[in-house]
Formats: C-alpha cells, structure tokens, sequence
C-alpha cells in the first residue's frame, strides 16, 4: 500500500495488529486442519506433528473435530467484531487519525478478510 506510519502510530494499532495475527492463525488452522490431520496420519517425518487450534480444543474441551472448528470460526468472528471496535476507538481519540493510519487500519481489514478468502478457496486446503 506504500504506507508509511510512525512508531507513535504503530503503537496505537499494537492491539489491533495483535488480534488480527490472532484471527488470521485460527483461521488457518480451520481450513488447513484436514490437510494437517491427513498428513500427522500418513507419515512420522518433520512437520507431520499435528499442532493446531483444533487439534488443542478438541482435546481440552472433549469434542469432535468439527465441533472445534466451528467453535475456532465463531471466535474468528468475535476477532472480527473486536477489530472494529479497537479501530473505531483509534478513529475517535482525541489524538486524531492520520489519512495514512485510516488506510493502514482498512489494510488489516482486508489481510484478514482477504486471508480467509484464500483459505477457502486455495488447492493448498481444497484438494485435500
């Protein structure tokens, strides 16, 4: 986006940024579970160890593995709601909001929008 903000402004967003990783690795985990799963079954090389959000839950809560997933989604909404929040509450401050920290915010919005489009639709997940 050829943004550049301050260290002040990136510390403003430091929340936002923080759960916007949150939603973006949950989101991965659900879509990239089977694909995981599949492999942690197959074969005992580097990297086959399952360590997913869903794989936690399941086993923390007692649930099935579509249980957890549709729990982890529902959370990723919540991330969604309290991305708006965070970002309405830096957009209102007394401080202001540069042009460029406006974009900067509507940016994280879409990597985690644009992350689960990808997610849903990239043969990495789909031709599993």
């Amino acid at each position: 986006m050829g943004l550049r903000v301050t260290p002040e402004e990136l510390k403003a967003v430091a929340k936002i940024e923080a759960n916007s990783a949150r939603h973006i690795g949950m989101v991965n985990d659900v879509y990239s579970w089977e694909k995981e799963y599949r492999k942690s079954l197959e074969t005992a090389e580097e990297g086959a160890l399952l360590s997913n959000a869903v794989q936690v839950l399941a086993d923390e809560v007692k649930v099935p593995y579509p249980a957890a997933k549709d729990i982890l989604l529902t959370l990723s909404r919540e991330y969604e709601n309290v991305h708006i929040v965070l970002s309405e509450e830096v957009l209102d401050s007394p401080e202001g909001c540069s042009h460029t920290l406006k974009a900067y915010l509507k940016g994280i919005e879409y990597l985690m929008s644009g992350h689960e489009h990808w997610a849903l639709r990239t043969p990495r997940y789909t031709n599993v």
